[in-house]
């Protein structure tokens, strides 16, 4: 899974698995389903993040949404190597 910054005014996603903040969920509860990973959720419904929002998300970014997305370097010590 990799984590976005949202870099336009508000994007949609409408199918995939999210990893989101214990906030962020709250506000998009009735749309999302947990998964048994802690943090990760089941999109079941079309969910909107605005500028400046973190996610993590599983799905293939499309080219529409590419200039959407701003990939987030994860923070990692020396000799690691990055997650997925």
């Amino acid at each position: 899974m990799k984590t976005y910054k949202v870099n336009v005014l508000s994007v949609n996603f409408h199918s995939g698995t999210l990893r989101l903040s214990d906030e962020q969920y709250k506000s998009r509860s009735h749309a999302l389903e947990a998964t048994k990973v802690k943090g990760e959720y089941r999109i079941l419904k079309s969910v909107q993040f605005k500028r400046g929002e973190e996610i993590g998300y599983d799905g293939e970014v499309g080219k529409a949404q590419a200039a959407d997305l701003v990939p987030v370097e994860e923070k990692r010590g020396p000799g690691r190597p990055p997650k997925e």
